[in-house]
Formats: C-alpha cells, structure tokens, sequence
C-alpha cells in the first residue's frame, strides 16, 4: 500500500505528508503534460442510469454535529458537517449516518469494525490496513489529481464538472455502469455516474486513483463500485464519492445508500 494513499481515510503520519510534498514538487512538471487535452473522447451527453437514482430524503438536520475528522473512532448516529474545501467560506457537506461508522477523512465501515472498542484508534488503523474483507465509505472531496491510462494523473484542480467527470470516465481500472447523468444535489447543478473496477492490466496501473487536498483514495479492488456525484457549487466543483467492495453485505451496503441520499450541500 502507498504510503500517501487512504482506504476512504487511512491516516497519514508527519513522515508521509513530508514524502508527499517531496514527490509532488519532483514530479508535478511531468504530470501537467496529462493534462486534459483535446485527446480522448468527451462525454458529449448524458443517459439515463440503468436503473433511477432513488429519491433524496432530506433528514432533520436541527442538530448537526462537527465531523470527527482525524479522529479515528466510532460514531454515534447522527447528521454530521463536514468542510471539504479549504476555504472556509465554501460549503460544507452534511449527511446523516446510522450508528457505528468509522470516523476519519471520511466515514467508512469495514469488516471487523464491530469488534474494535469505540476510542481505540490504533486497533481501528491496524484493521484498515490489514485489508478487511469489504468495506464501504463515503466521502466529500476537492478533487485535485485524477489517475489516467499510460502510468499518469490529470490536474483537475480547478476545473469544471465537465472536465472531472471525463477525467473519472477515462481512469484506468474502472467502466462505467451508471452513464453520466445529469442531476441536482441541494439545487446545485450536478453529473451522476457510476464506475465499477476491473481487474489491473499491465503492470503500472497506479494505486492511488485520486488525489484531494492532503490524501489519496486507492483502488479498492476487483468488483468494487464507485459513485461520484460530481456538483458544481458555485463554480468550483465538490465532488461526493461513495464506494463499496464486492464482498460487502447488502445490510452494510443500504446504510452507505441512506448516507448518500441524505447528503446536503449547505452554503456558508
């Protein structure tokens, strides 16, 4: 596993941060030159998914709590703020999860979660990283780097909701099962659409798949399902990815369904 990549949240150590910065000031020459081009075919329409996206609830959202981000631990039920964006000015997310989810860049549930003591963020890590049978998650994201065929990733820091959902279109490793689709979260204009990964071909596939801010989300592995709500919020672009692994029960896959249709974009 990379050092600067995350299962939906793995933590980084000081260590990994300073290696981080290193090789991205190394390599950031190189990757500019995949930047989005006129190359590749741009998705120049939106379908409709093979079956509807289901209807979004709006929960009581009276009492927010604060994410607990960084803070590796059990959460207790509830609706949850979470600021993507650097900026404190942009907006922030919220979601409503039910009891038990794992807390840190973003929420995720795992296999063995359910035997780990609630404050023990070690155990909670080990577990993580010891490549847990499945594994679900959700998390609201300033996309920054998107991994692309050829061993590269694609600046999308910035960019418009066209150019992210063609850079997640053409990502190696992965199909589209849900074809983009146009859609609104919070009156937001936004694109729906779902990927399904594949298994790796050659040998330089990357594993980290996207890049946001201080992290990485990696490849998950074969049959693995990603959903990418891709919001234009005023011109810059939030992105709320969800993912769950093929093993994943359906019990554990309809709670990450009712995070994902609770979520709310709330202007600061």
């Amino acid at each position: 596993m990379d050092a600067d990549t995350v299962i939906i949240g793995r933590p980084w150590t000081a260590d990994d941060r300073r290696r981080w910065r290193t090789r991205r000031h190394a390599v950031i020459g190189a990757l500019a030159a995949g930047a989005l081009g006129a190359g590749g075919i741009l998705v120049a329409s939106y379908a409709n998914p093979d079956r509807p996206d289901p209807a979004h609830h709006s929960p009581d959202t009276s009492v927010v709590t604060p994410y607990p981000e960084l803070s590796m631990t059990t959460m207790d039920a509830g609706t949850y703020a979470v600021r993507p964006f650097a900026d404190p000015a942009l907006p922030e997310v919220r979601f409503t999860l039910p009891a038990g989810w794992n807390a840190w860049a973003g929420p995720n549930r795992f296999a063995g979660l359910d035997r780990v003591a609630p404050e023990d963020a070690t155990t909670h890590q080990d577990v993580l990283e010891s490549e847990p049978a499945w594994i679900v998650g959700m998390i609201p994201v300033d996309p920054r780097w998107i991994a692309q065929p050829g061993c590269r990733m694609v600046d999308v820091t910035g960019a418009d909701v066209e150019t992210v959902v063609h850079a997640l279109v053409g990502a190696p490793r992965v199909r589209v099962i849900w074809h983009p689709q146009r859609t609104t979260v919070s009156g937001h204009p936004a694109v729906h659409l779902r990927l399904r990964e594949g298994s790796a071909r050659g040998t330089c596939a990357p594993a980290t798949m996207m890049r946001a801010r201080d992290i990485g989300l990696r490849y998950l592995g074969r049959g693995t399902t990603y959903d990418a709500r891709v919001v234009d919020v005023g011109g810059r672009t939030l992105l709320l990815w969800s993912v769950w692994t093929a093993a994943t029960p359906r019990s554990r896959t309809r709670d990450l369904f009712t995070g994902m249709h609770s979520v709310e974009v709330h202007d600061r």
